[in-house]
């Protein structure tokens, strides 16, 4: 087992009567379906199915702990706060540092530091997390994504049997009748490229612009989970080149 603090995670921990309820109604996951030993995969979307947030939730003794991205965490949590209303939930930002645990390749996150444990690296660990596929929101890409093109319906981020929530038409809509037309995938520079919001990759005599989510670098290789058009996906068959670097598909849908 390895760990590392995650400086780019935060967290929150929702309490009251009416906390179960609440984020029953406002994320894509079935929080009664929660619990205190597995992380559950969820997200926090606009009424038009767009991720806001991706949230990762644990059950504890008082209510849930809610981790997310740093830059998304103050704005996210303000705009869930203005649907409580007269509703007894309690939002409790936690001081304490999310901790990424490595083991065996398959990460999963806490909020105790393991004493038995190694130290492994930031980069170690996000590779590892996006060959998970893991998505990664931030301020950069929230609201601008529906929650299919980050793989969250193939990764039981979400529950097309519970109830209403933010976003669901669409998402159930794009589900049972519709089909995506992007998704989220790991590709690997072999090299050191410089990330931006977004890249153009060539394949054959076309090219094609992917969203970049999370961009890593780690000994001469640049690991990019990013949103990609999956005509162009199928055309390239796994290999792309930016400028003169080779870009390999190293985990798909």
């Amino acid at each position: 087992m390895k760990q590392v603090s995650l400086p780019f995670y935060k967290a929150m921990q929702v309490t009251g009567s009416d906390a179960t309820q609440f984020l029953q109604g406002q994320l894509t996951n079935d929080i009664n379906k929660t619990s205190d030993c597995d992380w559950q995969l969820s997200a926090y979307c606009t009424p038009k199915g767009d991720v806001i947030a991706v949230f990762h939730i644990l059950k504890d003794a008082d209510g849930y702990i809610i981790v997310t991205d740093e830059s998304v965490f103050e704005s996210t949590f303000k705009r869930l706060k203005m649907f409580v209303l007269r509703s007894d939930v309690v939002f409790t930002e936690l001081e304490t540092p999310v901790i990424g645990l490595l083991n065996d390749e398959q990460v999963q996150l806490s909020l105790n530091p393991v004493p038995e444990a190694s130290e492994t690296t930031i980069e170690a660990w996000q590779i590892a997390a996006m060959m998970q596929q893991w998505p990664r929101i931030n301020q950069d890409c929230s609201q601008k994504h529906v929650a299919q093109f980050l793989n969250l319906d193939l990764n039981a981020g979400i529950d097309f049997k519970k109830g209403c929530y933010a976003g669901q038409e669409v998402i159930a809509r794009l589900h049972y009748r519709g089909k995506a037309t992007k998704r989220m995938v790991l590709v690997k520079a072999h090299g050191t490229i410089e990330c931006s919001n977004e890249l153009e990759l060539a394949y054959d005599d076309h090219s094609t612009q992917i969203t970049v989510l999370d961009c890593v670098t780690l000994e001469n290789e640049t690991w990019i989970q990013a949103i990609i058009s999956l005509k162009a996906l199928e055309k390239a068959q796994g290999l792309f080149k930016y400028q003169n670097t080779t870009i390999e598909v190293v985990n798909q849908p």
